[in-house]
């Protein structure tokens, strides 16, 4: 695989960045619980509060990035379904 040039986001740019994100994670979740309730013991009413720890979560990076919404949010955006580039893409390194 050759690599790929990145930039990193600042600004303006990466808080419409991670906008993005999390309108994607919030409605990939609040459709993993809706379609998949037996793997959340929570209710979806609660999938923005879910959601909002998640993105602190990833701030701190003690995320866990297996579940079916980073799944979706990695094919969304096009990245592979790996820690590090949700780390990268929640960092805003995107691709020049």
């Amino acid at each position: 695989m050759k690599p790929t040039n990145t930039v990193q986001l600042t600004g303006d740019a990466l808080i419409q960045h991670r906008t993005k994100i999390k309108t994607i994670y919030l409605a990939a979740l609040e459709e993993a619980v809706a379609t998949r309730p037996d793997l959340y013991s929570w209710p979806i009413a609660q999938a923005p509060d879910v959601a909002y720890r998640m993105f602190r979560a990833l701030d701190n990076g003690t995320f866990n990035h297996d579940g079916l919404a980073f799944r979706k949010l990695a094919k969304q955006m096009g990245i592979p379904h790996t820690r590090s580039a949700i780390q990268d893409l929640w960092a805003g390194k995107v691709a020049a």
